[in-house]
């Protein structure tokens, strides 16, 4: 909803089949336009972890089925705050920065829901970062760093979890940086990020490479991910995955395309986990 010529509002609620998991507010937040090249927002967004955050829910803007689970997952994907973004251009490049600050707090966590039963409060507070994101005609880059304060609070009980470092809360540092290429008919994806909460238990790095080459209206796409943790407690069952991908896309019109695509996703922990899957997946993605 546009309100004058320089404020406007958005929001958008997001549903999943996933079982158990209900519709969720993802976007619901202000824009100022009004000074020259700089655009302000306050309110709920998304957090810009990675490359494809602003539009992870947006299947159609990539040519895989989904972003690589090894490296697109944390427990916090929200945040409510303020972000300043400007925009220009140096010479060819096409610059784009982005300053962002708040805090989340989730309960019932979706993703502790995979590790235990008991319901959990994740806390994600003081989160401050930035990203630069360069474009030159066939290749853009993005740098990443996001830090914040973290802690779990185990809701039967009503107390903060400790943590294998013995630690209740402590600070939580991610550097990231995508390289991409649309060179003629080639479509290259590659991001590498280091997650480090050596203040809790692990620091781990991850990454995923995909190459994608057009032939009329069909992609093919080849991708290899990993995700690996290292940690200095015993306690600690560091994790080990990586996963193959292959996938072909369809695009059926402008605004709507048909994918198959196949996973092996191997885990390489010590204690295994999840263990190693085959995955067989097909999807419908439409725009409108």
């Amino acid at each position: 909803a546009k309100f004058t010529p320089t404020v406007s509002g958005t929001a958008q609620v997001t549903g999943r089949l996933n079982r158990a998991q209900k519709a969720s507010l993802e976007w619901a937040y202000l824009s100022y336009t009004g000074v020259s090249d700089w655009t302000f927002q306050i309110g709920r967004k998304r957090l810009p972890l990675y490359y494809y955050s602003d539009f992870q829910d947006i299947g159609y803007a990539y040519n895989t089925i989904r972003p690589a689970p090894d490296v697109y997952g944390w427990d916090v994907v929200n945040y409510n705050g303020a972000s300043a973004r400007y925009q220009t251009r140096l010479g060819d490049w096409a610059v784009r920065q982005d300053f962002f600050a708040g805090g989340e707090s989730s309960k019932n966590n979706p993703y502790y829901k995979l590790i235990q039963d008991e319901k959990q409060t994740v806390d994600w507070k003081n989160i401050v970062g930035a990203s630069l994101e360069l474009n030159q005609d066939w290749f853009t880059t993005r740098l990443t760093y996001v830090q914040s304060k973290f802690q779990q609070t185990d809701e039967t009980l009503g107390q903060l979890v400790v943590q294998p470092s013995g630690a209740t809360s402590g600070r939580q540092k991610f550097y990231g940086i995508a390289m991409n290429a649309d060179l003629d008919n080639w479509i290259i994806r590659s991001e590498y990020a280091i997650a480090d909460r050596a203040d809790y238990a692990y620091k781990a790095k991850f990454y995923l490479i995909n190459a994608g080459y057009r032939i009329g209206q069909f992609i093919p796409t080849l991708g290899f991910s990993r995700y690996a943790e290292s940690s200095p407690f015993p306690i600690y069952n560091p994790l080990h995955n990586h996963t193959s991908t292959v996938a072909l896309r369809y695009d059926l019109t402008n605004k709507s395309d048909l994918k198959i695509q196949y996973d092996r996703m191997t885990e390489t922990s010590g204690t295994p986990f999840a263990g190693s899957a085959k995955v067989i997946a097909i999807s419908y993605d439409v725009v409108f």
